[in-house]
């Protein structure tokens, strides 16, 4: 037997991509996850994380500057066990991504091994408005805005664009004109 959805699903892609090399079929999830990047903003917690195949988990890359999750404590190489209670192990990566995220002022419980420790911890995030930066610098300021300038020769400016949405025209906007530098990267 195959699933319906399923098969509509493949049914579209193919179609999809049999016209041209640049077309492709978008479905709902992957719609919406799009839109997110287009917008440049979710509702979530602010925290890259990644699935690890040994163990089956949720790793944390890094929690974003001045998010709901590193205010709460989480840090880079914490290994979530459970979100809501369901354990992360018989989970997705994809549906454990869809149960972090969700609507702002909501709240979501993480069971949460930190790195060197031994007992996990239970943290409880209250979701925010996520803003998504398409323009980084050489390195973090004190302040968590972006330092343009290389810091080992400040006559050249730096600035990374690592995606493309709604924002990233002004983002870069507001990084060169007070800048004077020689070079830009």
């Amino acid at each position: 037997d195959v699933d319906y959805r399923q098969l509509y699903e493949n049914a579209m892609h193919g179609m999809a991509e049999g016209l041209d090399p640049y077309s492709a079929y978008i479905s709902a999830d992957e719609y919406q996850r799009l839109q997110e990047e287009l917008d440049q903003e979710f509702g979530g917690i602010g925290i890259f994380v990644d699935f690890n195949p040994e163990t089956k988990r949720i790793v944390v890359l890094s929690p974003l500057f001045d998010t709901p999750a590193a205010r709460a404590g989480v840090r880079a190489g914490d290994v979530i066990l459970a979100i809501d209670g369901k354990d992360t192990a018989t989970m997705s990566y994809r549906d454990a991504v869809q149960l972090i995220r969700g609507l702002p002022g909501e709240p979501v419980r993480l069971t949460v091994l930190h790195v060197g420790d031994e007992k996990p911890v239970d943290l409880v995030i209250q979701r925010a408005i996520i803003p998504i930066e398409s323009v980084l610098g050489d390195a973090r300021r004190a302040d968590g805005g972006w330092d343009f300038q290389l810091q080992s020769d400040p006559r050249l400016t730096y600035a990374r664009v690592i995606n493309f949405g709604e924002n990233t025209v002004e983002e870069l906007r507001k990084t060169l004109p007070a800048r004077k530098c020689q070079a830009l990267i």
